[in-house]
């Protein structure tokens, strides 16, 4: 199976934090992520390092930076989901 399927909720409030929404993936996407799995992530977790992984080891990509960091923190594989 090649496919992934990504199934997000909206923002929640106005702040668009993008903190403890529910995602979930669908789909091995070619053996690129590990599946029949429920992983839980702490707060610390931005959405853009999940858009980052997808687009780096599924869609082969090569971007190098994605989206902006309140805190300055570089962007990072999310290697959890991962196979």
């Amino acid at each position: 199976d090649n496919s992934l399927l990504m199934y997000a909720s909206c923002m929640h409030g106005g702040n668009h934090h993008a903190d403890d929404l529910p995602v979930a993936l669908i789909g091995g996407g070619g053996g690129v992520f590990k599946t029949n799995q429920n992983v839980q992530f702490a707060n610390e977790l931005p959405l853009r390092d999940l858009y980052f992984t997808i687009m780096n080891s599924y869609f082969e990509l090569g971007v190098q930076s994605f989206g902006i960091s309140t805190k300055g923190a570089q962007n990072k594989l999310v290697s959890e989901i991962l196979a």
